[in-house]
């Protein structure tokens, strides 16, 4: 079978643990895309966690925009390097990366290690979202992608709309 070949597609059946791996797979995307959000509400706390005052608004900045950074340079990225490498690892190592980079930044006590715990939590959570939806290809057969790309889509939003 190619690398790019889904392998249920012949068959129409479903693979064996396909539906528990999309929950956890869309439990992580969940996560990341709260994470994007919630950090608005919390900004002002992480900034008083690293003696940067309210006064010092745009001080902060590098803390939202460090994570969109690090998410945006991962997404071209991941669905090509999980054409090479197996996708249910690409999602394991993204969702270490988006863990390691949250116990960075929840034990920060200067701004610029906070910016770099956000990088990582982006560069983490923006991989979650492409590898999920190359498994979802994967493991379910063409005429029966909808639900299950549906259900990722379903649950990014509802993790960017829980977040805050």
């Amino acid at each position: 079978m190619a690398r790019g070949e889904s392998p249920g597609a012949g068959g129409g059946e479903v693979l064996r643990g396909a539906r528990s791996l999309l929950t956890v797979a869309s439990l992580a995307v969940a996560l990341a895309a709260a994470d994007t959000y919630v950090v608005v509400l919390a900004l002002t706390d992480m900034m008083a966690g690293v003696g940067v005052g309210i006064e010092s608004l745009q001080r902060g900045t590098p803390i939202i925009s460090g994570f969109l950074l690090g998410y945006i340079a991962v997404l071209p990225l991941i669905g090509r390097v999980s054409d090479l490498v197996d996708r249910r690892r690409i999602l394991l190592w993204c969702l270490a990366v988006f863990v390691v980079g949250s116990a960075v930044t929840a034990a920060a006590v200067d701004l610029e290690v906070m910016v770099a715990g956000r990088f990582l939590q982006g560069l983490g959570g923006g991989g979650l979202v492409p590898a999920t939806l190359a498994l979802v290809a994967d493991l379910w057969p063409r005429g029966r992608r909808g639900m299950p790309l549906g259900v990722v889509g379903a649950v990014q939003e509802l993790g960017s709309v829980l977040g805050p």
